[in-house]
């Protein structure tokens, strides 16, 4: 973990992931797969829809770099799903979402304390009406001076142009900014290639997500941005 050259306390603007850094999203694969999989268990063989369902907990749901198919696209080739039954299974699959969706305990706490003190961004990947949905349940548009989806700005994290988009409208610079989020490729690759501080929350996923960054800092949840912060105004 590295020492920052300028405190954090000193920065104007910290912009924030959503999924899983906010929110829980990994954490309810199994029982959105488990929505995913009875929609699909009269036309699929259930050996092979239960084989492939209980291998998809450890796929990463996003598609790689390189070109290694997402969660529900490696879903799709292993049961050779129709485009019709895959529309069908990924509209369970996420709709199954909003009946688990909550804030990690505190959250809105931090946020209200973050809001007080600095001007706060929402950056997040996903389709706008799917990321949109998740933040009007989670009542937290409410904190955010800016928020963007890549859905609505037509690139996605860790691309460098919504970074800088970010930062400019929110009228500061990537000197005077923060990132966190719980993806080192695309949450702190993406924020310190624009030259935005990165602070990773720390997760263990059952997959790997390939990646070089060493984080500015690393915080085991977005509720310890406070005390850290404190520590460096003490």
């Amino acid at each position: 973990m590295s020492s920052l050259s300028n405190k954090i306390s000193k920065k104007k603007v910290i912009f924030l992931d959503l999924d899983d850094t906010l929110c829980e999203t990994e954490g309810i694969t199994p029982q959105r797969l488990e929505m995913a999989k009875q929609a699909l268990s009269e036309t699929i063989n259930s050996s092979l829809l239960d084989s492939v369902m209980e291998q998809a907990i450890s796929w990463d749901p996003v598609q790689s770099t390189t070109g290694t198919k997402g969660r529900l696209q490696r879903i799709k080739k292993e049961l050779k799903l129709p485009d019709e039954s895959f529309d069908q299974m990924r509209a369970i699959y996420n709709e199954a979402l909003f009946n688990y969706l909550t804030l990690y305990d505190g959250v809105e706490d931090a946020l209200s304390w973050l809001h007080d003190r600095f001007s706060l961004g929402l950056i997040t990947n996903g389709p706008s009406e799917f990321q949109r949905k998740k933040i009007e349940q989670l009542g937290i548009s409410k904190y955010f001076d800016g928020i963007i989806v890549s859905g609505e700005f037509g690139e996605h994290k860790p691309n460098p142009k919504i970074f800088n988009f970010a930062v400019e409208s929110l009228n500061s610079s990537v000197e005077d900014s923060v990132h966190i989020g719980d993806r080192p490729d695309s949450d702190i690759d993406g924020a310190q290639s624009v030259g935005i501080t990165g602070i990773l929350v720390r997760k263990e996923y059952p997959y790997k997500i390939l990646s070089k960054v060493k984080p500015n800092f690393i915080i085991d949840k977005v509720t310890d941005l406070p005390e850290l912060i404190n520590i460096q105004t003490s």
